[in-house]
């Protein structure tokens, strides 16, 4: 039994796929939903940088920074250079591949303190420093050798290039404590130290959600979720940096004693950090491969939900005709029999030709079913009463939606909310007047870790719901990752965990089937270990699973065959007082039986696509057993007409048992003969090929025992020498005419068995019944089955009822008021040739090079004549009395 899982582990070992668990191959086999994590796994390792989104001191994104070498000296950018956790090993630089890639894209530099072993770096004020990059000034020459692209110019460097500031100011900061980033958290943040200065200042960093939370209101923009939406739909990962200015009594001493809490909280929002997270090239094809063969595919990720969202799109793990149910929770004050209540956002902005019914409602309500406490009761309910309110205009609005995958796509989104969590559901009462809408038939649920902990705990009966048509689990924490598998094992489904890193350790330690994709942590919770960090050894997997599954039912069958072959011949034997003799015995077992169980398993995986149907997991199930009997049945059947006649014949002489211990008769002649073509015809049959295996003959080990253990048998039944006859105690008829009709029993039971095997046990039995009834929805055993099949028939879970609009992202990034600099000198200027030179000055060649942040400076003029230290820099698109005007002193 355990042949198929031998060979099957070695073939995986050629493809770089190591196994430390053997049995969990077979259990491979039966995978009928794979989950992936996102980051790693389905994209790339690396994160690109894409840009940064900063923002102005008016509280307004600015546009995008794709070329961060530009960025200006201030917060926002030692923050990216500071808050990581980036150490040095052997002269590299080692850390998270984001902290990497954001780091090195500041061409900063990280200096360790050297020559002090690590066991004292924690007496350092500051182990860990990072410089800015150095100018290299050429000395006795006026120009500066800089690189190619120009570093924006921050107010500090305007003031010193008119002389206004020192321009020689050391921006190298040191980082005196780091709190390191959690999953539950979502967040890291460090505390630092300018080493020109002597104030202390925190940098967190970490995602846009928590971070909404920790910052002060009053630092964060208007458009901070279309922002963030913007940008997480189009498949980005999106980090917010924020900032906190320490008091400046703080002392290194409670720097070091300061909570966590208290660090991460009142933070100042500084912008967004924007990474590029691109598919690897295999992630669509498996995904597509995976569906094909019916394989439910779901993400479970930590990042955030709507970037999950595009990056599912992209794959395939939301097909383009699918359409996605966001479901979010929330607290209720106003009842206290219920702590949340759930609702949920229809997008089927990627949908191709959807076509979706609106209901419109003046005012925002929630609905609640009377008489039903269970999604079957919804659908059966045809009265409906409106809680806490009256629907004061309802109406029904067809629209089909154009294929688009823009954010300007007319009202791609509803949202509906109930607050029974038995009941779960909600619905019209004028659902008659309404036609099913067409999205209804094949949508997924989308919701974040948070939302799905308040379900567990809240809504235990439309847990199953979700966990039936959930396609993205977003934000995910280890925990919530583990628990999910486990819900969808106690729904019958046969779960696979692919993952890459620590986080996913408890989902691959609990999955039926864990691979993990890197060897570090992960690896040593999964069974399986993909040195190819690609999701394609996945179907590799279930492919070698269900070929040593296979394998195993073929052996199991062909040995328990074998063995009732053997007793029924010795059976009919006994009955005449013979027996097969002892070396009848060693060529079955040794010559037969051990050369076929042992080159049985060799047989490859199939290589074509994964089959739809996921091959027999029980064998105590209808077709295993049948297969068994109906081929014993024709075993005996055979064996019976062999000796029925034999025993016609006119030269037939019956065996007369003696004391010797000589066994040797026409009997014992004809049940060894048709036996032992039925061994070999039995190990024919019961090794299949597709759709679960490579063709019989592409295992020539196999093949080579099955035709020369043929040929031996042929020889010993129609002409033997007569050495061979005493050897085996052969009593060969001398009718040659018998001696050929035993090769006619054999090719006709082969026949026989052929017809059974394929028409009756896989095509009638299989086919027809078996699958037909687990198909059924409602007469199939397994669970999740039960739970599609409800929510197939319910017409109205979830209700949409309120309808909202998308923003448009083509003015997103536009409309961004201009800004005026106001710039009050510290020096008066007495008179106009002194006030001309510094206006002059802002408009030399080397000036203006190196004023980036106004790169279309058109116009400086004084703001007041009564006040001539005031400048004013105006830039050629800046119009309109609404501009923000920043004042410096």
């Amino acid at each position: 039994m355990t042949v198929g899982r031998f060979y099957a582990q070695k073939r995986l070992k050629k493809k770089n796929i190591y196994c430390i668990s053997p049995r969990s191959i077979n259990v491979a086999g039966s995978i009928d939903c794979c989950c992936f994590d996102k980051t790693g796994t389905l994209t790339e390792e690396g994160l690109d940088m894409w840009g940064v989104v900063p923002k102005t001191v008016t509280n307004e994104f600015q546009m995008p920074i794709k070329q961060i070498e530009r960025l200006p000296y201030g917060n926002f950018l030692f923050g990216m250079v500071t808050c990581h956790s980036i150490t040095i090993v052997n002269g590299k630089l080692m850390g998270d591949p984001l902290d990497l890639k954001m780091f090195e894209s500041t061409g900063w530099t990280l200096e360790d303190q050297k020559n002090v072993p690590d066991s004292q770096k924690y007496s350092l004020i500051h182990p860990t420093i990072v410089r800015q990059p150095r100018k290299e000034i050429l000395h006795g020459e006026s120009n500066i050798a800089e690189s190619s692209v120009q570093r924006q110019s921050s107010i500090d460097d305007l003031l010193a290039d008119v002389g206004l500031l020192n321009g020689e100011t050391n921006n190298d900061h040191g980082i005196v404590r780091e709190f390191p980033f959690t999953s539950n958290l979502q967040r890291m943040s460090v505390i630092t130290r300018r080493l020109s200065g002597s104030n202390f200042n925190v940098y967190c960093k970490g995602s846009p959600e928590m971070m909404q939370q920790l910052c002060q209101p009053s630092t964060l923009p208007e458009n901070y979720s279309q922002q963030l939406a913007f940008f997480a739909k189009r498949g980005y990962r999106v980090i917010a940096m924020a900032f906190k200015k320490l008091s400046s009594k703080m002392s290194y001493i409670k720097a070091q004693r300061l909570a966590r809490e208290i660090v991460e909280s009142d933070l100042e929002f500084l912008g967004f950090v924007v990474m590029e997270n691109r598919l690897k090239p295999d992630t669509s094809k498996v995904i597509a491969s995976l569906t094909n063969a019916n394989i439910r595919t779901v993400m479970i990720t930590g990042d955030n939900l709507l970037t999950a969202i595009s990056v599912a799109r992209d794959c395939g793990i939301v097909s383009s005709d699918q359409a996605v149910v966001t479901v979010n929770a929330r607290k209720v004050l106003q009842k206290e029999s219920h702590a949340y209540e759930l609702y949920y956002t229809l997008d089927i902005g990627g949908c191709e030709n959807v076509t979706k019914d609106l209901v419109n409602i003046s005012d925002i309500i929630s609905l609640q079913s009377s008489g039903a406490n269970s999604i079957d009761g919804v659908c059966e309910t045809e009265n409906y009463q409106i809680f806490n309110g009256d629907i004061s205009s309802l109406s029904s609005l067809s629209m089909t939606l154009p294929n688009s995958n823009s954010l300007t796509s007319v009202e791609t989104c509803e949202t509906w909310t109930h607050q029974d969590p038995e009941l779960g559901v909600a619905s019209c009462k004028h659902e008659k007047k309404c036609h099913r809408p067409t999205w209804r038939n094949n949508y997924r649920f989308a919701m974040i870790g948070r939302t799905w902990q308040i379900v567990r705990e809240n809504f235990p009966n439309e847990l199953k719901n979700f966990v039936v048509r959930g396609a993205i689990f977003a934000r995910m924490s280890p925990d919530q990752k583990q628990a999910l598998i486990i819900d969808l094992q106690q729904l019958d489904y046969c779960v696979a965990m692919c993952g890459d890193g620590a986080n996913d350790c408890g989902a691959l330690k609990v999955a039926h089937t864990g691979i993990s994709l890197s060897e570090t942590e992960s690896a040593i919770a999964s069974p399986f270990t993909s040195r190819n960090a690609t999701i394609d050894c996945v179907p590799y997997v279930i492919k070698e699973g269900r070929a040593a599954l296979v394998t195993s039912f073929g052996i199991f069958k062909y040995m328990a065959a074998y063995s009732m072959v053997q007793f029924i011949s010795v059976m009919i034997l006994y009955s005449i007082d013979s027996n097969l003799t002892d070396k009848q015995y060693l060529y079955v077992d040794l010559g037969l039986i051990s050369v076929f169980a042992f080159f049985f398993g060799k047989t490859g995986a199939y290589v074509g696509p994964l089959a739809k149907q996921v091959p027999l997991n029980s064998l105590i199930s209808l077709a295993p057993l049948a297969s068994i009997i109906l081929h014993l049945l024709v075993v005996v059947g055979f064996q019976m007409a062999g000796w029925y006649q034999l025993h016609q014949q006119d030269w037939f002489v019956a065996f007369k048992h003696s004391d010797e211990d000589h066994l040797g008769c026409y009997e014992n002649y004809t049940m060894f003969a048709i036996s032992s073509f039925q061994y070999i015809i039995l190990a024919f049959i019961f090794s299949k090929g597709a759709p679960y295996r490579k063709p019989i003959w592409s295992n020539v080990p196999f093949c080579f025992s099955l035709v020369t253990n043929l040929a031996i048998v042929c020889y010993l039944v129609c002409y033997p020498s007569q050495w061979i006859r005493d050897f085996f105690q052969l009593v060969v008829p001398n009718n040659f005419r018998f001696r050929f009709w035993m090769l006619f029993y054999g090719a006709a039971n082969f026949l026989v068995h052929v017809i059974v095997e394929i028409y009756v046990v896989d095509y009638l039995l299989f086919q027809k019944v078996q699958l037909n009834r687990e198909r059924n929805m409602k007469k199939s055993q397994r669970k999740y089955m039960h739970v599609e099949y409800d929510l197939r028939c319910c017409k109205t879970w979830p209700s949409i009822t309120q309808s909202c609009q998308a923003f448009d992202s083509s003015t997103l990034l536009t409309e961004i008021k201009p800004t005026y600099v106001e710039i009050r000198a510290e020096q008066n200027f007495d008179t106009p040739a002194s006030q001309n030179n510094a206006l002059n000055s802002f408009f030399e060649a080397e000036s203006i090079q190196a004023i980036q942040t106004l790169p279309t400076v058109a116009e400086c003029s004084l703001l007041s004549e009564s006040e001539p230290t005031k400048l004013l820099l105006r830039d050629k698109q800046m119009r309109g009395s609404d501009a923000n005007v920043i004042q410096i002193s």
